[in-house]
Order: structure tokens, then C-alpha cells, then sequence
């Protein structure tokens, strides 16, 4: 879709990020159809246009929707998807006829060949559907046609992953995770203040019960939260209409919110706020059908006033989705090398990626990544045998990263395989150019072993970024030993370091 969007329209920040401008309108309008399909499917025939413009109002003002609707990447169509999947998954529910079956199964395999690992929130959904059966006595041999379309849905990602075993491995290190979790995913979910978009918060719960007497928390965090709960409240309750229905939407969500807690407790996997965002959408219409329920009082519509009011504030306001501060990108790199007359034909070691700095500054000269320090070759420098076998397997990092990083001397082995790879490929009169992000790596020497030398306080932090920060201070340190540092140009987000080669 990228690749038809920009030869369409060109690759300018702007247009290429137009793409999930697009998309998000798409599901706002998607939005309203599932609000009246949903109404329709509880016997509220009536209030179904109602239902549909209380969706959309909901999902309208929801800064996590507006914050990805701003970003180059394939969230905003992912939620399109999940949208898409919602309202043929009401229409198969009511009528799994041929037509429907088909369309269900195709948004089934939109979704996950669009972004792979919500096969969790499909596992959800089809827990959700055989429950439903369940409880309203559907004979499951009816559903045989469906069971094995699903199945055949799944055969490409199956065969692919007995192809590619590490593909859902991820770099899971260097998330932070604990059991606040939950009280991220409620606040950036539900209220118009974002928080660890980046990456989760340790012990978030001691935050937010600090800040339960603070004014503007009980207005612009608390209050949003509390109405929207009243209004899952309200929406799942059954008052004369088929009240199974949106406790089967939440149920969705609560499974999902599960697998991915399970597998964070139990496995390498550590998940992130934003990647449990595509549940969000089933929340909507339960929330818009007790909307409707709620302002049945002319009091109460005052207070969806208020929640409409603190949400259009908090957006526009520095803090907002609309303005909040994002992580500089090489685009910010860019501007520093043009304005310190840094040559591209320089020879570059890059963060990770190498290539990400192209669109904005093409580096003609050799172009070296940081990553080559964590490939199996270096790693056997400065890791025993046992602790390679162990973090290959993804066992037990903190420990077998520890005696590394509290180390104070450079590996020989390292030493000179940095020679043999970096300095050693520099001709005379040339300048190697060392661009470290400081997103990555975070720490010094001295903020490492104190940091590791806590046995709880280094659990809590990242081993990704732990592990990289040594790296990169290390490579560093080499490279001063045998070329010559003649420059250091700091931002908020990259170092640039430039050594040269004497003559």
C-alpha cells in the first residue's frame, strides 16, 4: 500500500504520512456503520443512527487513534482492518450466510498479513465466536465451512513460520514490563493524556495514586476514565435488548489483554502499550450503546459535555496528540551534519539500521553498524561459552549480561576485531563518523555498574539498552585509542563523533 501510496503522491513526509490520515478517516467513517450494525444486532432499530454517531464521537476524540493517524507506519491501517473485521464479524454473528462467512474470512487475512502478530487478537475473536455459539446452542457442524476457511486464512503464516522460527523472537529485551501495565493501557486508552508511547513505565501505579488528589489528574486523567467505564457499565447491561452481544465484545478484549500479559509473565515476550491498541475498537460501540443510555437525562448531557470539552483541550494543548513530543528522527541528524559541514563522503558507523538516515542524507563513503558488535563473532569476545548458550536461548539475560557489563577492561579479542572491522578500513586523511542515538544508547560506564551493581533496580531497566550503551561506550574508547578524536557535536537525541586518520 506504501509503495502504491508513494508512487501515487510522492515520498515528502507529509504525503507518506497523508496515508494514515486516510486511513484513520476511513475507520472513523467505518466507525458509525459499526455503531448501527451493532444497535441493529441488540434490537435497537431505533437509536441506530444515534449508536453510529455516538461511535464515531468516541472514536473521533481518542488521542491514541489521532496520535498513530500521524505517523508513517502501519498502525492507522491496522485499526482500519480491525474496524473492517468488526462489522463483518457482526454480520456473520447475525447471519453466517455464504456472503458474510467469505467477507469475515477475507478481513481475517487483511489483518493479519497487515500486521502478523495480531493472530492474538484473531485467536480472540474466534474464542469470542465459539462461546457465542455456545451459549446460544449453535450446532458447531453448521460452522464446518468456517473452521476451515480460517484454517486455510492461517496456512501462509504457519508455513512461513516453520520457515523463519525467530520471526516472532522481536527485541523484547529492551522493553520495560511489570504488572502497572494495566494501568497504562487504561489511561492511554480511555483518557486524553498519552503516556509510554516509547516504552511502558516501571511501577505506574504508585504514579498514578500520587497524583490522585492533583486537580488537573482528577479532570484530564481520572474523570474521562470514570465516565467512559460508566458507560462499558451501561452499554453491556441488558434492558430489554440482547444484552450477550457487547459482553461477547468485551470478552474479545479481555482475552486479548490476557494472552499478551500471559506471554509477557511466562516467555521472552514483553508487550508495549501500543501494541495491544487494536482491541480498542470493540470497547467503542459497547461505550456509544451506554452512551446512549446515559444521556437520557438532560444532566448527563452536561457531563458528556465536559468529557467532550477536557478531551478537545487536552488534544490541542502542548501535551496533546496533536502536538506531543516525538522522538527526534534522523531527519533531526540530518540537519546537524548539513549545518556542521559534515562531508557524506565521510565513512559512517550508524545506529542498528544503516540505511535510515538515506531519505534525508545519502552517505556515499563506507557505511558501518553498531549492531555488528552484537553478532555472534564479537559477542564470543567478551561472553563465556555458557553465557552465549544462554542468551542465545533467551535465558536467564540479566544474569549472563551482568559480569560484562560490570567489567572495566576492553576484551583483547574485541579490541582488535574493532581494529580489524573499523579503524583498520580507514585510509590516511580520512574521517570515520560516529552518530550515537541516545535513545538507544542511554548510560555511561559509571551509570552501568552502578545501575547493575542494584540487583533490583537493574532488573527493572532495559538489558537491551543496558547492553548497547556498553557497546557503543566501549567502541568509542577503541576507536580514541587508535584514531585521532577531533570533534563532538551534541543534540537532545544523537552524539556525533568524528575521528580522523593522520597522514
Amino acid at each position: 500500500m506504501y509503495k502504491i501510496w508513494i508512487v501515487l503522491f510522492g515520498n515528502s513526509d507529509l504525503t507518506i504520512r497523508l496515508m494514515s490520515v486516510f486511513f484513520d478517516m476511513a475507520s472513523l467513517i467505518c466507525t458509525y456503520f459499526i455503531g448501527v450494525q451493532f444497535a441493529l444486532a441488540i434490537n435497537k432499530n431505533e437509536q441506530k443512527n444515534k449508536i453510529g454517531i455516538f461511535s464515531m464521537l468516541l472514536y473521533s476524540i481518542n488521542s491514541s487513534f489521532i496520535y498513530y493517524a500521524q505517523e508513517a507506519k502501519f498502525y492507522a491501517m491496522t485499526f482500519f482492518l480491525v474496524n473492517l473485521l468488526i462489522l463483518f464479524w457482526l454480520k456473520f454473528l447475525q447471519n453466517p450466510n455464504k456472503k458474510n462467512t467469505i467477507a469475515f474470512l477475507a478481513c481475517n487475512a487483511l489483518l493479519l498479513y497487515t500486521y502478523t502478530s495480531q493472530i492474538l487478537l484473531l485467536l480472540s475473536i474466534q474464542l469470542a465466536t465459539f462461546l457465542y455459539w455456545f451459549i446460544t446452542k449453535e450446532k458447531f457442524k453448521k460452522h464446518l465451512g468456517y473452521f476451515i476457511g480460517f484454517l486455510i486464512v492461517l496456512i501462509p503464516l504457519l508455513l512461513f513460520i516453520l520457515n523463519n522460527k525467530n520471526y516472532f523472537s522481536g527485541n523484547f529485551d529492551a522493553v520495560f514490563y511489570d504488572n502497572s501495565f494495566i494501568f497504562l493501557v487504561i489511561q492511554n486508552w480511555f483518557s486524553p493524556i498519552l503516556t509510554g508511547l516509547q516504552n511502558n513505565i516501571f511501577n505506574y501505579h504508585s504514579i498514578m495514586l500520587s497524583n490522585i488528589l492533583n486537580l488537573r489528574w482528577i479532570l484530564y486523567v481520572f474523570f474521562p476514565i470514570i465516565f467512559y467505564f460508566i458507560l462499558i457499565i451501561k452499554g453491556s447491561k441488558k434492558d430489554g435488548s440482547n444484552g450477550l452481544l457487547p459482553k461477547l465484545f468485551l470478552t474479545v478484549v479481555v482475552i486479548y489483554l490476557l494472552l499478551h500479559i500471559i506471554l509477557s509473565e511466562l516467555t521472552s515476550y514483553s508487550v508495549l502499550v501500543r501494541y495491544v491498541l487494536p482491541a480498542l475498537p470493540f470497547i467503542i460501540p459497547v461505550a456509544a450503546n451506554g452512551l446512549d443510555r446515559f444521556c437520557n437525562k438532560k444532566i448527563n448531557y452536561f457531563l458528556l459535555a465536559l468529557f467532550v470539552i477536557f478531551n478537545l483541550y487536552v488534544l490541542n494543548s502542548s501535551i496533546g496528540a496533536i502536538n506531543i513530543q516525538r522522538p527526534d528522527g534522523y531527519k533531526s541528524l540530518a540537519k546537524v551534519l548539513i549545518e556542521n559541514k559534515i562531508s557524506s563522503n565521510q565513512n559512517f558507523i550508524l545506529p542498528i539500521r544503516v540505511s535510515l538516515l538515506d531519505k534525508y542524507y545519502n552517505v556515499s563513503g563506507k557505511k558501518f553498524s553498531l549492531y555488528i558488535l552484537n553478532s555472534e563473532e564479537y559477542q564470543k569476545t567478551y561472553l563465556t561459552r555458557e553465557e552465549l548458550n544462554e542468551i542465545r536461548n533467551k535465558r536467564n539475560l540479566f544474569e549472563n549480561y551482568k559480569r560484562f557489563l560490570l567489567s572495566s577492561d576492553i576484551p583483547q579479542g574485541l579490541d582488535k576485531l574493532i581494529k580489524r572491522d573499523f579503524t583498520d578500513k580507514i585510509k590516511n586523511g580520512e574521517n570515520l563518523v560516529l552518530v550515537r542515538d541516545l535513545e538507544i544508547c542511554i548510560f555511561d560506564d559509571k551509570q552501568i555498574k552502578d545501575i547493575a551493581n542494584h540487583e533490583e533496580f537493574y532488573k527493572k531497566n532495559s538489558i537491551q539498552f543496558l547492553r548497547l550503551s556498553k557497546l557503543n561506550n566501549i567502541l568509542i574508547n577503541v576507536l580514541s585509542k587508535y584514531l585521532k578524536p577531533s570533534k563532538v557535536i551534541k543534540t537532545n537525541n544523537w552524539e556525533v563523533y568524528i575521528f580522523s586518520k593522520a597522514d
